[in-house]
């Protein structure tokens, strides 16, 4: 018996769709929250869709893979989640009943192939350059890169923009 057949049906079969609208009516029905000025492109990746929250003008690229089994997904607002990138849960024997929580806070870019190991808080405004592997919390307005992990440069605070990415087809 598959354990969530929710998951399985978009992930095989509706995220490889080119309609927005379809993914988006789907996504929107079974996501905690998914806000209307947000995005997913195509072939991302869900699992526990109820435990993954998406706020306002977000880019979630194609890819990429939010599995909330373990730890829910929390998004802010005007975020730039990259291709590839993905938030994984983990089941760590010592605390397989309790529940964390993976925050990726307000104007955070999250570059190609990063991935997010749960539990793990992404301060407002942080870069995480591609390829990173990120298992502890980053500081707000930190670009952060490499492996092992280790702070490049400080980010401007006076962040004021909005991500309005809506492409045609994907």
């Amino acid at each position: 018996m598959i354990k969530y057949p929710i998951d399985s049906f978009y992930n095989k079969f509706l995220s490889s769709i080119p309609s927005r609208k379809i993914r988006r009516l789907y996504l929107k029905s079974f996501l905690s929250y998914l806000d209307q000025d947000s995005n997913v492109q195509m072939r991302c990746k869900f699992f526990n869709f109820k435990n993954i929250s998406i706020g306002k003008n977000n880019a979630i690229n194609f890819g990429s893979i939010l599995d909330a089994r373990t730890s829910s997904i929390s998004f802010g607002k005007n975020i730039s989640f990259g291709p590839y990138a993905s938030i994984l849960s983990f089941h760590d024997s010592d605390n397989i009943d309790k529940k964390s929580k993976t925050i990726i806070s307000d104007y955070c870019v999250i570059e190609y192939g990063v991935t997010i190991c749960s539990g793990v808080k992404i301060g407002e405004g942080s870069v995480i350059k591609a390829g990173t592997v990120v298992s502890e919390d980053i500081e707000p307005y930190y670009i952060v890169g490499g492996n092992p992990i280790r702070k490049l440069a400080n980010r401007n605070r006076n962040l004021k923009y909005e991500i309005a990415y809506n492409p045609w087809l994907n």
